[in-house]
């Protein structure tokens, strides 16, 4: 998922660049066909009331706690049962404090990441002079950034969750996956204000690339263990993943409303340390906040269990 803003301008602008722009969406259209076509059949089910519920109409035993539950969800309605699972996800967000910080914080993320790319293109192609091609290749700084990121935050975030466990008497807290989000938060405003200030000195094109890189890193330390720690935490993972879903697609959606002017206005230093002085503020504190007093806030919400 966050992969796809990086590759795709890679590779729509070369497809655009040497057959056409309207290649990119045909050459979309038909890979999205495809991989439909071919991973609908193999797709299995997970949800595990689901599964249950199942198992208890092949199974021939009387009076199971699965066997109730199936009962009990056939006599809903299909219109309680959208509302259900609709209003669940609304719930937690607004319901639970944990849930609601951290949603904000990977919203203001997902805000900053996509503004970032509406300064792309008026910097490298006219700033730096390059081709719609190569112009896509900017974007591999963020790439980079979240490969390294992927591959730290799961075998550190797993060393460190096994250590604090340790100590804990082997016994593991959704809190223990907050040291590499406090760690991940550090870096995504060092890579704005990295980013920022060389793209306003116009200093060579690899130091803001670098500044993005690093950004990236931060931002995929961040996500990781912040969806790990939701999954953790709430009894109804899906649905408090699905509030974080809702809010930063939101505000992905919102930010580069008001990038170019933000930009035009304060430059690309002052407008991305605008960006960064927020990320500090919420991004910082919060997940230390958590990491101490999260674990006695859970036990006092019941939407926890």
């Amino acid at each position: 998922m966050s992969f796809s803003p990086v590759v795709g301008p890679i590779a729509g602008g070369f497809v655009a660049q040497n057959i056409g722009f309207k290649w990119v969406f045909i050459i979309l259209a038909a890979t999205c066909g495809l991989f439909a076509i071919i991973g609908l059949p193999l797709l299995r089910e997970t949800y595990a009331p689901v599964i249950q519920r199942r198992l208890a109409k092949k199974s021939k035993k009387s009076n199971t706690d699965a066997e109730k539950r199936q009962a009990n969800y056939e006599s809903e309605a299909v219109g309680e049962k959208i509302w259900l699972n609709l209003s669940r996800a609304i719930i937690l967000l607004f319901g639970s404090f944990i849930c609601f910080i951290l949603s904000l914080y990977n919203s203001l993320m997902y805000g900053v990441y996509y503004l970032m790319f509406t300064t792309f293109p008026p910097l490298f192609s006219e700033t730096y002079h390059f081709s719609a091609g190569i112009s896509g290749l900017a974007y591999l700084g963020l790439g980079i950034g979240f490969f390294i990121a992927a591959g730290l935050a799961a075998s550190l975030g797993n060393v460190i969750y096994k250590k604090l466990s340790d100590k804990n008497g082997g016994i593991g807290k959704p809190e223990m996956r907050i040291p590499i989000l406090i760690l991940g938060s550090f870096f995504v405003p060092i890579g704005l204000f990295w980013y920022g200030w060389s793209a306003q000195a116009k200093l060579h094109w690899m130091m803001p690339i670098i500044g993005t890189a690093i950004f990236g890193f931060g931002f995929m330390m961040t996500f990781i263990p912040l969806q790990l720690y939701l999954v953790d935490a709430f009894t109804y993972a899906a649905s408090a993943l699905a509030a974080v879903s809702v809010l930063r697609s939101l505000f992905g959606f919102a930010f580069p409303l008001f990038g170019a002017q933000m930009f035009e206005a304060l430059g690309n230093g002052g407008g991305n340390s605008l960006l960064a002085g927020l990320t500090i503020v919420l991004g910082i504190p919060s997940p230390i906040w958590i990491y101490y007093y999260g674990e006695s806030i859970r036990a006092k919400s019941s939407l926890n269990r």
